[in-house]
């Protein structure tokens, strides 16, 4: 079938006829890339895997077709078996070269030459043809939709980029005044959230594939529409905020949020941005790409070594993967080898001879091998520690056995670093402006896994607020009081008062277009914080009446110490103000000059707050993911990841645009990742940069050679010229998945709706709109009507049961961890779906489960443990983690009775500090419905090491609604909280 391997300057395309059997039969043919005599002939693009998500009724990833390949069976992917149809009906006698039959994929040398000729590939096919997937009343209704808007979108975008404002117009209403285009309605709107939402838009091959084609269309039945309409469409939704328009109209039509949370808006626009800078000089975005900043100010022709032209292969390495955030693709190493084509159509235009070495597909190197020599070269090229800024969080990191300075690019919408792509309005980040170099520049080097580079060390975390899950979904915001405490009046690195200075943190003192942040304003932050305590305030009404909200409000008490030692100056309302607005909503009763408002009055008090909170929420959304607020020793307000601990140390590395977090372990350090550190110079900020090192109040002002590390057997001998070289070892952490809760249904009285209903309607769809910070923000977390499971992606506090791994290395106490080469216990067996994320985008984190198959419940094994058994379902919550834990089980029958009962047990030696409660809320799912309202309240102190039982009764109402645990805690457990769940009896009542 492949006689030999095909080197670099041939190509295999294929010739496809459907028999009377309606079997494809394809035949192969050799062709030499540059011969005059080569043939006419079309590329498809398209995804091997099933093309839409949550997609296992259309058909599961291991299914295979088959076809006649040279006269013999041969397996493909079903969806490219449905693709070569209609290939074949609309194309017939056309060649094609597809990736899966011209490339011989068991031949790991062919495909290495093959990759490399992705660009000549593509590029010399007259058409690439888009197969999104088996066609379907909404996607054809959704390209239609898409090709409408096109006919505005480009200009638009264009106009956007060059004023370098935000038009911020999240009401489609505005559509006819502002862009002469008819308002979306409902189904269209549903329509483009089906389009986008195709797993094609979000491949990593797409990227090349589409920036290199000449005429590239996608086809759907018998239309065919061009990708640039498609990609200018999905741009122009992002920067004009429409998106947020197309959330509110689907929520008020009762869709469930999940669905943007699958759509592929942000990697769409972005591709198309890739394919206008391919196209150089014939692009019609040539007159204002250069108005966008890709990569952190560092441009192509100012690399390392003068004018070195090897250097523009990692410059425009770094500027691809700075600016191409989430984006997906079966094997990791295709992260960098995806965007070899582009790199060689940069390589020709610069007249090299070839991409260097290291950076050419090997598929024989590990992942790890292929993204240190990705970093080392960008690294090297560009003379620059700004992808030290692309490293993200711990938590995030997935590869194993890289140092922790090489980022691993893992596939989802998390956040781009903070100097990444932005508009050139808003400068460039330069924290080391701030630091005198004199003698050092920026110089580093790296030794294999080790890079040594000048830094200085600004200070440690002090205390750390809530990150912004807690606060939109729980309108929590105690932690961040209790963290301004001690802040002074006027903070004086910017002689800002310090309530303004703290929301300018959070939003990296920027609007979008300007830095400092011109539209907002302490008020716009105020409201928002009161329009998220009242969500708040409105659950707790809902669940516990009166002496909910009473029990909330008394959880806050750090507001009301913030505001006596601030009088007039705190962002955070008290609890006397908190308590007339419940009276005046009737969540509390009448008190003295506290009146119930009339209705009227509630909507106009809304009303007023709508715009700055949906504003604010904005802002936010591209900054505040995965982080929290964070002071340090030395009096400065920071952004910090999500995975830093108090006395983590901020360092300010020459020739790293962004001040950076690290952990000491004796003589060892590990990056943790990059953190906006408020007051600093940077551009459009006034003031002097040398005296920040020489103040008192800091803790280190000595020149210090830092090392990071990714192994802790390297050691580094102390330099002549430096006062100490040490040897950082990374860190890497468990991927946790984020999913998002809400509570259980309850009966909620017509006073609490306007709240929840009115704050899905204002903030649902508050995705970024910008090319700074992308964050697919989590829109469901803000409304009380959802109780969806969601991609990792998504913004939520509510993470899957910690793994055994974790646990192992998380406690104090001795504990068995299972591995998947371990037996299964009895009584359980190997669980299938053992860290595969669902098609809610859950990872399950036990490799076990109960054998009971009508009713399974994936564990932590715990031995020893046993109420009448030797296996406990184990919950582990420990540092500040307030998350939940979510243990998700099977369907029941629709309209049953059911009993369950548990026992459970705190497995801690002593009490657990920090906590002021825990709770066990068991719910049963059913689209966005919560049906069970029974939760399991544990208050402080907890009876240690003894068994206890809990049940309820409920009624399963619904057909195959999931049944979920959730383990919460209410403050941080300091210490550890270690809950087990035993003998889970569930029983369907005659």
């Amino acid at each position: 079938m492949y006689p030999q391997t095909i080197g670099t300057e041939s190509f295999r395309l294929v010739s496809l006829t459907i028999e009377s059997s309606q079997q494809p039969c394809l035949t192969l043919s050799e062709h030499q890339i540059h011969s005059p005599a080569r043939p006419e002939y079309y590329a498809l693009s398209y995804t091997w895997n099933p093309p839409y998500m949550a997609d296992a009724a259309y058909y599961a990833d291991t299914d295979v077709r088959y076809i006649l390949l040279e006269g013999s069976k041969f397996a493909v992917k079903p969806n490219l078996y449905d693709a070569l149809f209609q290939l074949h009906h609309s194309y017939p006698q056309m060649l094609f070269w597809i990736d899966a039959l011209c490339i011989n994929q068991n031949d790991l040398q062919e495909r290495k030459l093959q990759v490399g000729m992705m660009d000549r590939i593509f590029g010399g096919a007259s058409h690439v043809v888009v197969w999104l997937g088996k066609p379907f009343a909404k996607l054809e209704l959704g390209l239609q939709v898409a090709e409408r808007i096109a006919s505005v979108a480009s200009t638009a975008c264009k106009a956007i980029v060059r004023e370098q404002k935000y038009p911020h117009t999240h009401h489609l209403e505005e559509m006819g005044e502002v862009y002469g285009l008819d308002p979306l309605s409902f189904d269209e709107a549903d329509a483009l959230v089906s389009l986008f939402s195709c797993r094609w838009f979000g491949r990593q091959w797409v990227i090349q594939e589409v920036a290199l084609a000449r005429q590239i269309d996608i086809m759907c039945n018998e239309i065919s529409v061009p990708f640039d309409k498609i990609g200018s469409t999905a741009l122009f939704l992002h920067l004009s905020g429409l998106l947020v328009g197309i959330g509110n109209l689907l929520v008020a039509g009762g869709k469930d949020m999940r669905l943007l949370e699958d759509m592929h808006l942000m990697q769409t626009g972005r591709t198309q941005i890739v394919r206008e800078w391919c196209k150089g000089d014939r692009s019609e975005w040539r007159d204002v790409l250069p108005l966008i900043d890709f990569t952190a100010g560092i441009v192509e022709s100012t690399v390392a070594a003068g004018q070195r032209k090897e250097g523009i292969v990692g410059v425009v390495l770094l500027k691809l993967l700075m600016w191409l955030v989430g984006f997906d693709c079966g094997d990791r190493r295709d992260t960098i080898y995806g965007l070899t084509g582009i790199i060689s159509h940069v390589v020709s235009i610069h007249g090299l001879d070839s991409i260097p070495q290291r950076l050419q597909p090997n598929y024989a190197l590990d992942t790890a091998t292929v993204l240190h020599n990705a970093a080392t070269e960008i690294l090297q090229a560009t003379g620059s520690l700004a992808l030290l800024g692309v490293v993200k969080d711990p938590a995030l990191r997935e590869t194993t056995g890289l140092p922790s300075w090489v980022p691993d690019y893992p596939p989802r919408m998390a956040l781009n670093p903070m100097a990444g792509p932005n508009f050139k309005s808003l400068g460039k980040f330069d924290a080391s402006k701030s630091i005198s170099t004199a003698g050092y520049d920026v110089d580093f080097h790296i030794d294999d896994k080790v890079l040594c580079a000048h830094g200085f060390l600004l200070g440690h975390v002090k205390a750390m607020g809530e990150s912004l899950k807690p606060m939109i979904s729980g309108g929590n915001f105690a932690q961040c009081a209790a963290m301004l405490v001690d802040a002074e009046e006027t903070y004086r690195f910017t002689n800002q008062p310090f309530a303004e200075a703290f929301w300018r943190t959070l939003v990296f003192d920027q609007d979008l277009s300007d830095r400092p942040a011109k539209l907002p304003t302490t008020k716009h932050f105020q409201d928002m914080v009161l329009m998220m305590m009242a969500k708040r305030i409105s659950d707790e009404f809902k669940s516990g009446g009166p002496e909910g909200v009473k029990a909330f409000l008394q959880t806050l008490e750090a507001m009301d110490t913030l505001e006596a030692k601030h009088p007039e100056q705190s962002p955070f309302p008290t609890t006397r103000l908190l308590a007339s607005f419940c009276s005046g909503f009737g969540f509390l009763p009448e008190n003295g000059d506290d009146k119930l408002w009339p209705s009227e009055q509630q909507m106009a008090w809304m009303e007023s707050k709508k715009k700055n909170l949906v504003f604010m929420f904005s802002l936010l959304s591209t900054t505040l993911f995965n982080r929290r607020p964070a002071t340090t020793d030395g009096g400065y307000l920071a952004c910090v990841f999500q995975s830093t601990v108090v006395g983590d140390e901020i360092w300010i590395v020459s020739g790293c645009p962004t001040p950076l977090v690290m952990r000491s372990k004796g003589r060892q350090y590990s990056l943790i990742g990059e953190t906006y550190v408020h007051g600093l110079s940077q551009a459009g900020h006034a003031g002097p940069c040398n005296p920040i090192l020489s103040s008192t109040a800091l803790v280190g002002t000595t020149s210090t050679e830092a090392t990071l590390s990714g192994s802790t057997e390297i050691s580094i001998a102390a330099s002549s010229d430096q006062s100490s070289m040490t040897d950082v070892s990374a860190i890497i952490s468990e991927s946790d998945t984020s999913t998002a809760t809400s509570n259980g249904e309850s009966s909620a009285t017509a006073l609490s709706s306007p709240i929840s209903k009115f704050i899905a309607s204002t903030a649902t769809a508050t995705t970024d709109s910008q090319f700074s910070s992308a964050t697919k923000l989590s829109t469901s977390s803000i409304t009380t009507e959802t109780a969806t499971t969601t991609t990792s992606a998504e913004l939520s506090s509510f993470e899957t049961l910690t793994t055994t791994t974790a646990e192992a290395t998380t406690s104090d106490a001795p504990i068995k961890t299972t591995t998947t080469e371990e037996s299964a216990p009895s009584g359980f067996f190997a669980n299938p779906s053992f860290e595969v994320p669902n098609a809610l985008g859950v990872c399950d984190g036990s490799p076990w489960t109960l054998q009971d198959s009508s009713f399974p419940l994936s564990v932590s094994i715990k031995s020893g443990l046993g109420h009448t058994g030797s296996h406990s379902a184990y919950w582990l919550v420990t540092n500040t983690d307030t998350s939940g834990r979510i243990q998700q089980m099977a369907a029941l029958e629709a309209n049953q009775m059911y009993s369950l009962s548990f026992w459970w047990y705190i497995d801690n030696d002593v009490q657990p500090q920090g906590l002021n409660g825990c709770s066990v809320s068991v719910i049963q799912r059913s689209g966005r419905l919560n049906l069970i309202s029974g939760t399991l309240d544990l208050s402080t102190p907890f009876p240690l090491k003894t068994w206890t039982k809990y049940g309820i009764s409920f009624n399963s109402q619904t057909l195959a609604p999931a049944m979920t645990f959730i383990v919460s805690c209410s403050g941080s457990a300091g210490t550890g909280l270690k809950l087990a769940i035993d003998d889970i009896d569930l029983v369907k009542q005659s």
